[in-house]
């Protein structure tokens, strides 16, 4: 049942994103290929077309595309996962959903795997757009060789390293974009709660926790500190020396402090959807 959830959510994205999906590579390649072609010097044929064409005036359309395309893929993926929350649980929508054969985690779940699949999908768009736009420009490709040249360099020194830390690396986006998505969530689910006023109440939320969350990771941090200071530990220090383990260790964490607020903030909606839930 949760993946017909998580399909029926993955239906509304058809006509909205997929078309920005193919657009966005399209046209980086053409706003490369512009950019190039107006600081040649090259006599070549596609030069010529390109001059012909309106040259500087179509290099500024194609950036302004380009740009356009990407923020309104932001935009869109937000809309996306505010929207689909929003009215599939908290409004109309939700006498429907709420009267499926489903637990409501699991109904919270599927929204937050298709939030999750359309974050991944555009920021992997937007990389593969970037990556094609610095390929087509021949001033730029030595950067491009550059950091390969240096990544290369770095992982023939250490591979079994490099491997497990581009591993944690996308674990930890995974974690981080799953976090993002559950404190909208949970803002909107207290937000619901402030009756005629919820839209205010759900911008108020996200702002509370977002300030609850930096007050408890501060604390934190200075008990921490408080810790090395008042104890000799030299095994933190020679910790420290040994950066691979210590990087390593640091993402351990990191991946861990996100499981545990997207944890904190699935309980929370959970809670308050199955205990305080008031359909609009």
């Amino acid at each position: 049942m949760l993946g017909k959830l998580i399909k029926y959510d993955m239906r509304s994205i058809s006509r909205a994103f997929i078309p920005l999906w193919i657009l966005a590579p399209i046209v980086s390649l053409l706003f490369g290929l512009a950019t190039d072609a107006t600081f040649s010097d090259d006599n070549t044929m596609l030069y010529e077309l390109f001059v012909s064409l309106g040259g500087d005036v179509l290099t500024t359309v194609v950036s302004v595309l380009f740009f356009g395309i990407l923020i309104a893929m932001g935009v869109l993926t937000l809309l996306f996962i505010i929207q689909r929350f929003w009215k599939g649980l908290l409004k109309e929508e939700g006498y429907l959903a709420f009267t499926l054969p489903v637990e409501t985690w699991q109904l919270i779940m599927g929204k937050a795997v298709s939030a999750l699949l359309v974050s991944v999908v555009s920021a992997l768009v937007g990389l593969l757009s970037f990556i094609l736009l610095i390929l087509c420009m021949k001033e730029l490709r030595w950067l491009f060789s550059w950091i390969a040249e240096a990544f290369r360099s770095l992982f023939l020194e250490d591979p079994l390293w490099w491997c497990a830390m581009a591993v944690l690396a996308v674990i930890l986006f995974l974690f981080a974009t799953v976090s993002n998505i559950y404190h909208l969530y949970a803002a909107m689910a207290l937000g619901q709660l402030f009756e005629n006023h919820r839209v205010i109440g759900a911008f108020a939320s996200y702002l509370g926790i977002s300030v609850a969350l930096s007050a408890v990771t501060g604390m934190l941090g200075a008990i921490f500190a408080v810790i090395l200071a008042a104890f000799d530990l030299q095994w933190f220090e020679a910790l420290m020396e040994a950066s691979e383990i210590f990087g390593i260790i640091v993402m351990l964490a990191l991946i861990l402090w996100a499981a545990v607020e997207t944890a904190v903030y699935h309980i929370l909606t959970e809670w308050i959807l199955s205990t305080k839930l008031n359909l609009e």
